[in-house]
C-alpha cells in the first residue's frame, strides 16, 4: 500500500508553476507608507518528484511588492540550483556545496537577498526573485552557511556559521554591514552533531551541540541519527569587538568574532536535540566582575521515547 506522504497533501501540497501577476486586487485599504517587499520561502518538490525528507523539497520563493497603497505584484520562482535539476550534494570529490535546495530561509543583507540552507552556500535572487547562482561572498565563503544567521543591533553585521560533517565541523563567520566578509575562525571543540541554530549575546557566540549526529547509515532521508554516546552541551566562545584597522578595507567599526584559538566553553544538559535557541543574553558571574552567556531554549525537543529500542 502507497502512505502519501503528509508533507505533499493539504496545506502542504507543492506548488506546480511558477506565477507572475500584476496590480493585484486590495480587499480594503493598504496604508501608503507601506512600501516594501513581503517574501517568504519553503520546499516545493518540483511537479512528479517525491523527496524522502520534507527538506529535501527544492526551494520555492514567494514574493508581494507593495507601493503607496497598491499591491504591485505577486510572484513565485524556485531557486535554480543545481539540486533542483538533480545535482547530488555528495561528490566523488566530496560536498557540492552549490547542491542546495536553498528552501529554508530567505534574508537580505548588504543589499543581497539571499536564498538560504544550512549544508550549502546561499543562493542570490534578484529583487524579482529571479536566480543569479550560488554566492561565496567573493570567495571568501568556504564553508556552508547557516540558514539562521544573526544581525548585531549594534554594528548591523551578520554573524553565522558553517557545519559539517566533515572535519571541520564548525566555522564561525562574519560579515559587516555592507556585506563585506570580515572574519572566520574554526571553533576548536566541536563535533559531527547536527546544528542548525545559533545565538549572539553582547560578549559570546553560543552554539548547541545535541545528541542528534551525523549516520550516512540512517534511513530517514536525512543522514543524521540519535546517538547515545553523543553529550548534549551548550557551548560558547568569547567574542571580542575589533575596531576598524582590524580588518583591512572594512567600513565597520566594531566587529565581533569569536577569539581563537580558545575552545568552547561546554556545559552539558540533558540527552536531547533543541532546534533553536530563543534569545541569548550575558549575566554577571557574581564575585568575578565578568559575565556569561545564557541562551533561553524552547521547551519543545527531540529526545528518545522511552522504552524505544
Amino acid at each position: 500500500m502507497t502512505v502519501e506522504k503528509p508533507y505533499l497533501t493539504g496545506h502542504y501540497t507543492p506548488v506546480a508553476d511558477e506565477i507572475t501577476a500584476a496590480e493585484l486586487t486590495v480587499e480594503g485599504t493598504l496604508p501608503p507608507e507601506l512600501t516594501g517587499r513581503l517574501i517568504r520561502n519553503g520546499h516545493n518538490p518540483k511537479p512528479g518528484v517525491t523527496p524522502t525528507h520534507w527538506f529535501k523539497g527544492s526551494g520555492m520563493v514567494h514574493g508581494i511588492r507593495l507601493r503607496e497603497g497598491r499591491a504591485e505584484w505577486y510572484r513565485n520562482r524556485w531557486v535554480h540550483t543545481p539540486a533542483l535539476d538533480g545535482a547530488p550534494y555528495m561528490t566523488e570529490h566530496g560536498p557540492d556545496l552549490t547542491a542546495s535546495v536553498a528552501g529554508t530561509h530567505v534574508i537580505e543583507h548588504g543589499g543581497r537577498l539571499l536564498a538560504l540552507c544550512e549544508a550549502n552556500l546561499p543562493f542570490e535572487l534578484t529583487a524579482e526573485l529571479d536566480t543569479l547562482g550560488a554566492y561565496d561572498f567573493d570567495g571568501k565563503l568556504r564553508s556552508a552557511m547557516t540558514a539562521h544567521p544573526k544581525t548585531d543591533p549594534v554594528t548591523g553585521e551578520l554573524h553565522f556559521f558553517g557545519s559539517s560533517p566533515f572535519p571541520p565541523y564548525l566555522i564561525h563567520h562574519v560579515a559587516d554591514a555592507e556585506g563585506q566578509f570580515l572574519h572566520s575562525v574554526e571553533i576548536p571543540g566541536a563535533t559531527a552533531s547536527l546544528k542548525h541554530d545559533f545565538a549572539i549575546t553582547r560578549g559570546h557566540v553560543v552554539f548547541i551541540e545535541g545528541t542528534v549526529t551525523f549516520d550516512p547509515n540512517e534511513h530517514s532521508g536525512i543522514p543524521y541519527g540519535w546517538n547515545d554516546q553523543q553529550p548534549a552541551r551548550i557551548g560558547s566562545c568569547r567574542a571580542v569587538r575589533r575596531g576598524r584597522s582590524a580588518f583591512a578595507g572594512s567600513r565597520s567599526s566594531r566587529a565581533i568574532c569569536c577569539t581563537p584559538p580558545t575552545p568552547m566553553r561546554m556545559g552539558a544538559v540533558a540527552s536531547c536535540w533543541r532546534v533553536r535557541p530563543w534569545i541569548g543574553s550575558d549575566s554577571s558571574s557574581p564575585g568575578t566582575g565578568g559575565s556569561r552567556p545564557r541562551a533561553a531554549a524552547p521547551s519543545r525537543m527531540l529526545a528518545p521515547t522511552p522504552g524505544a529500542g
